[in-house]
């Protein structure tokens, strides 16, 4: 099944184009990480770049998620219309600094949070310190930015710190 943005038609007759067939045409194949739930019931772990768009396989597990009212659910496009596209890094593997975690403690927030902040976030921008990216997201209401490093070499991206902002 495909939903074109997050108030789309649903076609239940799409599927996935083979990687090769995305990759003669131009896409960028990154994958997106699969839990156990989702691995048993055969979801799809890829995220797909193609003219300046990100999409994602529709989960399962997220698709029942949905149907059962959990609005964090996404079914196909990752970025897409309410937001730009996030780069390739945004799919790596994340990597906690010791300042992060020592932060975490101290601004009461654990590592699912942070997965969820990022998987929620809004936007990125540049940041003060050169190869760095502050990404704005939310945590229980508040404004939060996530400060990361991508490493172009080991293909991680490395979370620096994340705070709380008052507006």
């Amino acid at each position: 099944m495909w939903r074109d943005g997050p108030n789309g038609p649903l076609d239940d007759t799409a599927a996935w184009a083979s990687n090769e067939l995305l990759v003669a045409c131009g896409a960028e194949i990154g994958d997106v990480a699969v839990g156990r739930l989702g691995q048993k019931m055969g979801d799809v772990g890829k995220a797909v770049r193609l003219a300046g768009r990100v999409f994602r396989a529709g989960s399962v597990v997220e698709t029942v998620a949905a149907a059962f009212g959990d609005e964090r659910a996404r079914l196909s496009v990752f970025g897409g219309a309410k937001r730009a596209p996030f780069p390739i890094w945004w799919e790596w593997e994340l990597e906690l600094t010791p300042h992060l975690e020592k932060r975490m403690e101290d601004r009461d927030f654990t590592e699912v949070d942070l997965r969820l902040m990022l998987e929620h976030a809004s936007s990125y921008r540049a940041g003060v310190s050169e190869g760095r990216f502050t990404v704005e997201t939310r945590l229980r209401g508040r404004a939060w930015e996530v400060v990361v490093e991508p490493d172009e070499v080991e293909h991680l991206l490395v979370v620096v710190t994340a705070y709380g902002v008052d507006r």
